[in-house]
């Protein structure tokens, strides 16, 4: 993770505009950052790509555990600015 000290404003404007985009169609998850995985012990993958590089977060068995690590690495990574996933009441 060297290259999260050379972050700059327009790098990170840069991500946050990509991150408004609209999703297509299909998806595995409703949760930013994760991806089915073949394991089905532990069905759900993390991961969060930045300034053009894939960090592989890991895998998980539920959803929310997975988006909460997704989380955890965004804040991390990217800083206060992190567009985060959101969890209602019902999935905790």
């Amino acid at each position: 993770m060297r290259y999260l000290s050379s972050k700059s404003e327009d790098q990170i404007e840069y991500y946050l505009k990509l991150s408004r985009r609209p999703v297509a169609g299909k998806k595995f998850s409703k949760y930013k950052g994760i991806t089915s995985n073949p394991n089905l012990n532990k069905p759900y993958r993390a991961s969060l790509t930045f300034m053009g590089r894939r960090l592989f977060i890991g895998t998980f068995a539920t959803e929310i555990e997975a988006a909460m690590a997704w989380n955890e690495v965004a804040l991390r990574v990217i800083g206060e600015r992190a567009l985060l996933n959101v969890f209602d009441d019902t999935n905790e």
